[in-house]
Parts: C-alpha cells; sequence; structure tokens
C-alpha cells in the first residue's frame, strides 16, 4: 500500500453500532507535519501568500475537535467521492466567483459532508498554492482543498493511516510525493497542490 503512515497513539471505540478508530489532534498534527511538510512549507519565505497565511495562523495546524474519528473499516474513496458527486449534482452546486462561492466554500462543504453522511471527522482544508501547468507553463495562486487521514490498516498497536489530498470541485484525489506535495495529471494540465496550513 502506499503511503502508509503508522500511528501508535489511538484508540478503537464504539459509537453508532460499529467500531472507530480515534486520534487526537495533536497526533494527527503530528502526522500532517510529517506527511505534508507543514512546517518547512509554513516557514516559506517564497510569496505574499505564504506571508498572509502566517500573519493570521500562529501554527501550520489548527483544530477544532480534540479527537478525529472514522469507521473502521471505513468507506473506501471511491464511495465517499461518489456520494459527494452524486450530492453536488443534487443539490445544483456551483463555484460562483468571486468570493461568493468558491474553493474555500467547495472544501468547508466537503468536509462537514463526509463528517456528515459517512460520520467520520478525519479529513479537513488546507490553504495552500495550487500551481496549474499548462503545455508547460506554470502559474499559480492561493487555493483551498482538503487533507484525509484514510484510515487504511488497523493491526494490533498500529493504526496505518494513507495521507490523501483531496479536489473536492474535480471530485478526485491524490497522495503527497516525498516533499509534501499532491500532483493531478490531465492530458496537458496539471495541478500542484503546495500547502502551507492545514484547517479542521
Amino acid at each position: 500500500m502506499p503511503s502508509l503512515i503508522p500511528i501508535t497513539e489511538f484508540k478503537t471505540v464504539e459509537m453508532y453500532g460499529k467500531k472507530y478508530v480515534c486520534i487526537d489532534a495533536e497526533t494527527a498534527a503530528k502526522t500532517l507535519l510529517t506527511a505534508f511538510k507543514l512546517e518547512k512549507r509554513f516557514g516559506s519565505q517564497s510569496d505574499e501568500f505564504a506571508k498572509w497565511v502566517r500573519s493570521q495562523l500562529a501554527t501550520p495546524t489548527v483544530f477544532t475537535d480534540a479527537t478525529l474519528c472514522a469507521p473502521y473499516p471505513p468507506p473506501d474513496i471511491s464511495e465517499i467521492l461518489e456520494a459527494w458527486r452524486e450530492f453536488v449534482k443534487s443539490m445544483n452546486i456551483r463555484y460562483t466567483p468571486p468570493e461568493i462561492f468558491d474553493c474555500d466554500d467547495f472544501a468547508r462543504m466537503f468536509q462537514e459532508f463526509v463528517a456528515n453522511r459517512f460520520r467520520m471527522n478525519v479529513q479537513g482544508r488546507f490553504w495552500g498554492i495550487l500551481q496549474i501547468c499548462e503545455d508547460g507553463k506554470c502559474e499559480g495562486g492561493g487555493h483551498a482543498y482538503v487533507w484525509m487521514l484514510y484510515p487504511a490498516l488497523l493491526s494490533e498497536d498500529t493504526l496505518f493511516v494513507i495521507p490523501l489530498l483531496i479536489e473536492p470541485q474535480l471530485d478526485t484525489f491524490t497522495i503527497p510525493d516525498s516533499e509534501g506535495e499532491g500532483h493531478i495529471f490531465g492530458t496537458n494540465i496539471s495541478l500542484g497542490y503546495i500547502s502551507y496550513a492545514a484547517l479542521e
């Protein structure tokens, strides 16, 4: 399995008639820092967006829930994305720039949709840079998208998660590379997700 990250500080609980795996916010923050190299990116001096994010947040991770839980075994990521796709279509949800319903609204709605529909809160939002490359030309700008610590495998004393980057506007996901970036490739277009901060 790709990019499995071991977590030894977790607990299992029974909720809603199912088995759940849970980690505390501190463990989740450490895992995000490792998987996405957030400290390096949060400290970046490379652009104005990074400086603005640091002016808004004291740390690269912010959590509202003290504990993050998911059913185990979890729904397949393709099942989650298919349910999201159907929800967006049935509710006629559309991107409406500027600032009315854009990337941060899509990311927040996806996060809440998964929490409600699948009873899991192991996902949150990223603020970062999206680099769009088409036919060798690249440009970038601030973007919001979604992280997920997907509980892939459970042994007696270790929970293994796969860190995912999810693009709710495209109903797709990717796994970060060794530098913490995610890349989605199309025919002549690639999207590079360059993260600075994670919100839950």
